[in-house]
């Protein structure tokens, strides 16, 4: 049985606290990082562990004091793949799942809490084909450092929230001010 706290702490004096400083001068986050917590089993980690919620609690405060943005980047992936592991959508889970648990497939974030009934910042409209996606996130984590992003977007017409997977990469439709 892996102890996931003292992986954490290795992670963390061997490659996290080292950068941290030129982290924070710089502003850019090595691949390097994500590339450890990949091959140390962290991407999996909630599927590693008799209890996710404490370890992964205990594990982010580890990883938070080696390199805040790194840690961010890292924690925002597992909002999306508990999203996913509970979504009815086979086809997506069967594309995607087993990548996002084994950091195979890294994925960012755009807040659900722009997508509410009262102010739809991403608004998704049904269509025969799945969903069609207006508007603009005023913040998308990982944007230059993850593969996909998963985007909350709010549906008026079905008066609901739906979570979508998109490529984390600039085209015709999509643009980010990186920042």
């Amino acid at each position: 049985m892996t102890d996931w706290v003292q992986q954490a702490q290795d992670l963390t004096d061997e490659v996290l606290r080292p950068a941290a400083a030129e982290v924070d001068r710089s502003g850019k986050i090595p691949r390097s990082h994500f590339a450890a917590l990949r091959d140390r089993g962290f991407y999996g980690l909630t599927f590693a562990t008799t209890d996710p919620v404490n370890t992964l609690a205990d594990v982010g405060e580890i990883l938070v004091s080696g390199c805040l943005a790194t840690a961010f980047v890292w924690a925002q992936h597992h909002g999306t793949l508990l999203r996913m592991v509970m979504s009815r959508n086979d086809t997506l889970k069967a594309r995607y799942l087993a990548g996002l648990q084994s950091g195979a497939v890294t994925v960012g974030v755009s807040g659900s809490g722009y997508a509410n009934a009262e102010n739809p910042l991403i608004a998704a409209t049904e269509t025969k084909d799945g969903y069609t996606i207006t508007g603009q996130a005023p913040f998308v984590t990982g944007w230059g450092l993850v593969d996909v992003i998963g985007v909350t977007a709010y549906d008026t017409r079905a008066q609901k929230t739906v979570t979508f997977l998109m490529d984390a990469t600039d085209g015709p439709n999509v643009r980010a001010n990186r920042i």
